[in-house]
């Protein structure tokens, strides 16, 4: 439990939401508190080092701006001609909105954790015109053709002719014979 507590303490806050800090820092004060209790039971101590952990891995990092600036060079490095113009359209929309969270010095960990999520998103769905043209051919034969699959096999005609014929031909034959006795 001390090596544990010792790297919870070199843990600096001001990486950290504010919220999953106050939630760490509580957790950390109870493992301190337990540790330092010559009455705590084994119990307790796993209790309090489960706790501690437990918050540890809760941390939430505070969205960076540094985070924000990267994806927005990676968004400027896109080339209009290589995508459809919706997805670009919402590129550039969200590419726009980000740089404006980035200029704004008061912009708070909520503007930029939402900037960074929605540019990513539009990264994300950016469609290439290849693959747009692509699923319009394909579509569009589709509809030329308007055929259902062929899903098994072919089935000659003529078997069932020539099954047809014999039976007429034995029916015609026993007529015959039935006629003649």
């Amino acid at each position: 439990m001390e090596t544990k507590l010792e790297a919870a303490r070199k843990l600096v806050e001001a990486t950290y939401t504010a919220e999953s800090w106050a939630e760490f820092l509580t957790a950390l004060q109870y493992a301190e508190g337990t540790l330092a209790n010559l009455n705590a039971t084994q119990e307790d101590v796993d209790k309090a080092l489960a706790d501690l952990n437990r918050a540890m891995n809760f941390l939430v990092a505070r969205p960076s701006r540094d985070t924000l600036d990267q994806l927005v060079a990676e968004a400027k490095k896109r080339k209009e001609a290589d995508y459809q113009a919706e997805s670009w359209n919402k590129l550039q929309e969200k590419l726009r909105q980000a740089e404006a969270v980035l200029a704004r010095e008061g912009a708070t960990d909520q503007e930029i954790a939402d900037a960074i999520k929605q540019l990513d998103e539009a990264l994300a769905s950016l469609i290439a015109k290849e693959k747009q043209e692509q699923a319009e051919e394909e579509k569009t034969s589709a509809e030329k053709e308007k055929v259902l699959p062929q899903t098994g096999e072919v089935i000659s005609i003529f078997l069932p002719l020539i099954g047809l014929v014999i039976v007429l031909v034995s029916g015609l034959i026993f007529w015959k014979r039935s006629r003649a006795h």
